[in-house]
């Protein structure tokens, strides 16, 4: 059993990079907790990106991934799954974990090995994460962090180094003081918003409106909610399937005209179908490709809904 897994762990890798297997691959979300436990978190997520998102279909794995995300820097694929997962589930230990990645960019605005400050804006999913968590608890630390950075900025301003310094700057790359100056605010701005949507007193609106003004023009008129996370599926239907079944992972594709896509039947044409399951839920991602550009793909959100019945919605479609 684990060598069959192992092996459709290592073909999914392949595929989730390249996009040339054949035929039908089938896992199931119990199967992204052995990859992970296994081969790490990040191994699972690169599968569960292969067919989409395992939150689409089953929140209590994805919550267990997110607990095991520990590489939360911007832009990666274990912040991107946390950040999804901290706007859908109410956790504890995941609102925990959120406020600690929090007040580690306290370490990383100094740079200790080049011994220089370092600009590093706090992403604006962590307080979205807060909000949607709702845990008022927090907020004693956030007013220490609001604090914090309100005094990292009026100690940049302090000592602002003249024009001399600020060319050789220029050269050493060491960013730019007005840049840092900014990015203090920024992060003390949101901390703000986030305390004022908790009602805590003293963060009034007019005082929000006041942190902002003092943002770069270009910042002023962004919004937090930007990046809130709002599930999205289009082209909602229902279809009559041939044959029956108990759970998604029973269905062969190949046996079902109204489910299965029409392949490419073409010299160098490499098409693919997935099948990621969760009982009665599950994502289907199909589609083919043809040279380094060219293709198109597709995944669906399949429920069982009766033993011969699928509702079947778009998450996301692809065209080059």
């Amino acid at each position: 059993m684990k060598r069959t897994l192992y092996n459709i762990f290592i073909g999914l890798i392949i595929s989730s990079f390249c996009l040339t297997s054949f035929g039908q691959t089938k896992l199931t979300t119990k199967d992204l907790e052995y990859i992970s436990d296994t081969f790490g978190v990040d191994s699972a997520l690169e599968v569960s990106g292969a067919f989409g998102a395992c939150y689409d279909i089953d929140l209590n794995v994805a919550l267990q991934l997110a607990l095991k995300c520990n590489n939360l820097e911007n832009y990666t694929k274990q912040f991107s799954h946390f950040n999804k997962v901290g706007q859908l589930i109410k956790d504890k230990e995941l609102n925990s974990k959120a406020f600690v990645n929090l007040k580690q960019y306290r370490n990383i605005i100094y740079d200790t090995l080049k011994h220089k400050l370092i600009d590093y804006e706090i992403p604006d999913e962590l307080f979205l994460i807060f909000i949607f968590q709702n845990d008022k608890s927090i907020t004693i630390e956030l007013k220490a962090e609001f604090n914090f950075w309100e005094q990292c900025a009026d100690s940049i301003q302090e000592n602002y180094p003249d024009w001399t310094k600020r060319f050789i700057h220029f050269f050493t790359g060491e960013s730019c003081w007005r840049d840092l100056h900014n990015i203090c605010k920024q992060n003390s701005f949101k901390i703000a918003w986030t305390l004022n949507k908790f009602e805590v007193e003293g963060f009034t609106t007019k005082k929000i409106n006041s942190l902002r003004r003092q943002l770069f023009s270009w910042q002023r008129n962004q919004e937090m909610d930007r990046f809130k996370y709002q599930p999205y599926q289009y082209g909602i239907d229902t279809i009559t399937l041939r044959n029956s079944y108990s759970t998604i992972d029973e269905i062969n594709i190949a046996d079902e005209p109204e489910l299965s896509f029409k392949k490419e039947n073409l010299d160098k044409v490499k098409c693919w179908d997935k099948i990621l399951s969760n009982e009665k839920v599950g994502l289907y991602d199909f589609g083919c490709v043809w040279n380094e550009l060219g293709g198109y793909g597709k995944t669906l959100r399949i429920e069982l809904i009766a033993p011969n019945k699928l509702k079947v919605s778009t998450v996301s479609s692809w065209i080059n």
